[in-house]
C-alpha cells in the first residue's frame, strides 16, 4: 500500500506561498472593483436641489424644508442652489440676543438673481443689537447677501464656515443714510473668503 508523502515545512510554506499568491491575484481585480463600485455609488448619492420659490416672511430655508424642490431640510452630500429667488435667514428676535444656525448642506449656493436676505433682530426694540450668525459653505455665484432685518435695531448678520466666489456678487445691510433712521445693521464675514 502507498503511503501519501509528507511535505516538510519548507515545502509546505512554498505550496501556501503559490496557492496564497495565485488566490490574490485573481481575487485583485474583483476586489478594484467592488471598491470602485461602491465609490461611484457614494459619490454619486449626491444631489442638486434647487429653491423653487421665494421663502415667504417668518419662514426660512437655511433650517426648514420651505421651498427646496425635494421638500426636505437641508442635509449632508447635497449642494443647494437659490436660482434667482430669495433665500431668507431664521428670523431671529430676541433683543440683545444671539443665535448660530448651521445650514447642514455641503454647500448653498446665492446665484444670479438670487438672494440671500438676513432677518437678524427682525422689527425688534429700537436701538437693540440681535446677532445671528449663519455657519456654512456659501457660494457666492452672482447674487446678493444682505442684512435688512428692518429700521429699529443695530443687527449683524455674521457669515462663518467658507465663502466661495465663483462669480461677481453684492453684499450689503441696511444703514442709517438708507432708510433716515438712527440706527443702521451690519453684515459681518468671518469666514475666509476665496475664489475671484
Amino acid at each position: 500500500m502507498n503511503t501519501p508523502k509528507q511535505l516538510d515545512s519548507q515545502q509546505l510554506r512554498i505550496v501556501a506561498r503559490r496557492f496564497f499568491s495565485c488566490s490574490l491575484m485573481v481575487l485583485k481585480p474583483a476586489l478594484v472593483a467592488t471598491l470602485l463600485y461602491i465609490m461611484s455609488t457614494t459619490i454619486s448619492s449626491a444631489t442638486n436641489v434647487s429653491l423653487l420659490a421665494n421663502d415667504a416672511a417668518g419662514t426660512s430655508s437655511i433650517t426648514g424644508t420651505t421651498n427646496w424642490n425635494n421638500n426636505q431640510p437641508p442635509g449632508p452630500g447635497n449642494a443647494y442652489f437659490t436660482g434667482a429667488d430669495v433665500i431668507r435667514t431664521t428670523n431671529y428676535v430676541n433683543n440683545g440676543g444671539a443665535i448660530t444656525v448651521n445650514f447642514a448642506g455641503d454647500s448653498l449656493s446665492i446665484d444670479a438673481g438670487g438672494r440671500m436676505l438676513g432677518k437678524i433682530g427682525n422689527n425688534g426694540t429700537a436701538g437693540s443689537t440681535s446677532t445671528g450668525t449663519v455657519a456654512g459653505n456659501l457660494i457666492l455665484n452672482g447674487g446678493t447677501i444682505d442684512e435688512a432685518a428692518g429700521v429699529n435695531g443695530n443687527d449683524v448678520l455674521i457669515i462663518s464656515g467658507t465663502v466661495t466666489v465663483n462669480a461677481a456678487s453684492f453684499l450689503g445691510a441696511s444703514g442709517a443714510t438708507a432708510n433716515n433712521s438712527a440706527n443702521f445693521e451690519t453684515l459681518e464675514f468671518t469666514a475666509p473668503i476665496s475664489g475671484s
